[in-house]
């Protein structure tokens, strides 16, 4: 059994002068900001997982749990080893 090879379509350059160039849309897509929703890391010193959510603009528009309260967990003591023990 032959294989016979198939021939592409022939190109055809872009006629209209109207057509966008490649060149032009891409140092729009270079400069986007860094958008990743949600965004979840690990503070290591609390061992807790922080959430937070940006807008299109790449600012935090929301995090879980807040800045109070991981401020406040810092405050009352409560750390990594701390969490899980009791008394």
């Amino acid at each position: 059994m032959q294989i016979a090879s198939i021939a592409s379509p022939p190109v055809r350059a872009a006629s209209s002068p109207a057509a966008p160039a490649v060149a032009e849309a891409a140092p729009a897509i270079a400069t986007a900001p860094r958008v990743l929703n949600p965004d979840l890391h690990l503070d290591p010193s609390l061992g807790i997982v922080v959430t937070e959510y940006f807008n299109q603009h790449g600012d935090e528009t929301q995090q879980f749990p807040t800045h109070k309260a991981i401020e406040r967990y810092q405050m009352f003591g409560m750390t990594k080893t701390s969490a899980g023990s009791a008394s």
